[in-house]
């Protein structure tokens, strides 16, 4: 039912309506990204809706049918009122009282002078503070949003080409970037009962702003505050594992490890498919100059030995258990591979390939690195 409803919807498709991702959240896909968990909100409006449009076509035929109510524009009036039903339905309760999230990002980059340019680094700041004292008064002040996060960046780096944008602005990739991403993510874990909101007033605002715990040049995961470093160390250490596997092993594997012939299989074909050829390679490609870049900005994000062996390849992690345990090399991640793979089903290569990474890395950290033990999500 979710997908039939669904595609009355995006019929036309998403885009210029709504992102792909809020089309995931109404078919009912989880904040914390667990699954489709929470409330299906396709079924809702849809229900809702022809509930309307049924009692309207009562009413309209009840106007029909009446000597005192069959005149064309009584039908009319019926038909409006409808459409202003499943207007306010579908929209009033959700925009108005929608749950809002704002973040404020100070300048944090430097570029070079021009003085026929009509961008100027010596306005940053002046600019800056015009614009949060707008916010002040028209987006803080008025309680329109529930959540506003500050942050920036104020050491003067690299000076970037002045572009005012008809040549298009290239920077390299920023710490400040990834930090203010993450404000998404925090927003998302607030509990609905601290988003409240009263006529499209929010009740009790919430402001944040973002900190290290070093003040360093060369930022690593031990220089971030402990619930920085838990939403993103793990993961940004699986995935860089994950890339030096499939840059430098994964050929040597295909047909020798047990975890690619275990149904279904991972072989030759398999990296002559859209998804390894596009979608993975091209992936792992951009993440690997992501890394580069944040590490050569200024503060840089350093947290990987990109070139080193996978025993140091995390900074500041070092390899745990006894000699028993043995080296963490490419036979040891073929290991964990294959234990991972041993007894399981997945549903096509593809996801067998993403999931068995997944899990084979989680336990590989924890096991090998010291990581805490953590639930997957």
């Amino acid at each position: 039912m979710t997908e039939f409803f669904a595609s009355l919807y995006e019929f036309f498709g998403l885009l210029p309506f709504y992102s792909k991702d809020f089309a995931d959240h109404l078919r009912g896909w989880a904040a914390d990204c667990s699954g489709y968990t929470g409330t299906i909100w396709y079924n809702i409006i849809a229900i809702t809706m022809t509930g309307v449009t049924a009692l309207g076509y009562a009413l309209m035929y009840h106007i029909i049918d009446s000597p005192k109510w069959n005149k064309k524009q009584h039908w009319w009036i019926v038909a409006l009122v409808i459409i202003a039903l499943n207007w306010f339905i579908n929209a009033r309760g959700f925009l108005q009282n929608a749950k809002i999230g704002a973040l404020t990002v100070c300048p944090y980059f430097n570029i070079q002078a021009d003085e026929q340019s009509p961008i100027q680094r010596s306005h940053f700041i002046a600019k800056t503070r015009a614009a949060l004292y707008y916010y002040k008064d028209n987006i803080t002040g008025n309680n329109s949003v529930n959540a506003l996060y500050y942050i920036g960046d104020d050491y003067i780096g690299e000076a970037y080409p002045n572009d005012p944008g008809d040549r298009g602005q290239k920077n390299k990739a920023h710490f400040i970037e990834l930090a203010s991403a993450l404000a998404i993510i925090d927003f998302l874990e607030i509990p609905d009962e601290r988003l409240q909101c009263v006529n499209g007033k929010a009740q009790s605002p919430i402001y944040k702003q973002f900190a290290v715990k070093n003040d360093v040049q060369e930022i690593t995961f031990a220089d971030l505050y402990d619930g920085t470093k838990d939403k993103i160390e793990r993961r940004l250490s699986q995935l860089t594992f994950l890339y030096r596997y499939v840059t430098e092993n994964l050929k040597q594997a295909i047909g020798q490890q047990a975890w690619c012939q275990d149904k279904p299989t991972i072989d030759q074909t398999f990296l002559n498919t859209p998804f390894y050829r596009t979608y993975l390679s091209d992936f792992l490609k951009a993440y690997k100059e992501w890394l580069t870049e944040l590490s050569e900005n200024r503060h840089a994000f350093s947290p990987f030995n990109l070139d080193s062996n996978l025993e140091t390849l995390i900074k500041g992690r070092s390899v745990q258990g006894g000699i028993f345990e043995g080296r963490v090399d490419y036979n040891r991640f073929d290991d964990y591979l294959n234990r991972t793979s041993r007894g399981q089903q997945y549903p096509s290569a593809e996801q067998k390939f993403i999931k068995l990474f997944f899990d084979a890395t989680n336990n590989l950290l924890t096991e090998r690195f010291g990581f805490q033990q953590k639930q997957q999500q």
